[in-house]
């Protein structure tokens, strides 16, 4: 089994596009493990180089992206 340390580390996670370099704090990130999808704020970072972010499913992420869309 792979720590979560491991599974949800900095350089697995991909910056959205639609997130600003103009230090507002509107910077996202999201990386997918099998059938989970960890969002995180790279603005927030933890001890462990990671970070902070949720855990949910691929399904609900497929949801949200495609609500979210225009």
């Amino acid at each position: 089994m792979v720590s979560e340390q491991a599974q949800w580390a900095r350089g697995k996670f991909r910056k959205s596009t639609r997130s600003n370099s103009s230090g507002n704090g509107e910077c996202v990130a999201a990386a997918v493990d099998g059938t989970e999808v960890a969002v995180g704020d790279t603005k927030l970072p933890t001890p462990d180089g990671s970070m902070q972010h949720l855990i949910i499913t691929r399904e609900d992420w497929t949801g949200l992206v495609s609500a979210l869309k225009p």
